[in-house]
């Protein structure tokens, strides 16, 4: 599959916390450079994660539609960033055991080629 975005994010959203993970690197690379990070949802922090995109010049940004979490995070970042908002159901789970770290670095896998 073709690597649309040298730099994009997948994010796990839940009620008190987001789970974010930026893929970069060429288009070219496989393997690209991973980097995690996990922040609160208040309003304040939801700017340090708009900061923290942008330092890794983030082009698409993925996320689930979990209840009504994902809004405030939608908010926090639709003015300069490609946002994707995707239905759970339609994302294939991950096998093995789940986590929100695993869950934000496949989301970033589906965005980065395009899949969501």
């Amino acid at each position: 599959m073709d690597v649309l975005y040298q730099s994009c994010a997948g994010i796990d959203v839940h009620q008190a916390n987001i789970v974010v993970c930026i893929l970069h690197g060429p288009l070219t690379s496989t393997r690209p450079k991973r980097e995690m990070a996990t922040f609160d949802t208040t309003t304040k922090v939801l700017c340090a994660c708009h900061n923290f995109l942008g330092q890794f010049r983030v082009e698409a940004v993925g996320m689930e539609s979990t209840g009504v979490y994902w809004r405030p995070v939608w908010h926090a970042l639709c003015d300069n960033f490609k946002l994707i908002l995707a239905q759970p159901a339609h994302m294939k789970a991950i096998p093995g055991q789940k986590t929100d770290k695993k869950d934000a670095h496949w989301i970033a896998k589906l965005t980065r080629i395009g899949l969501l």
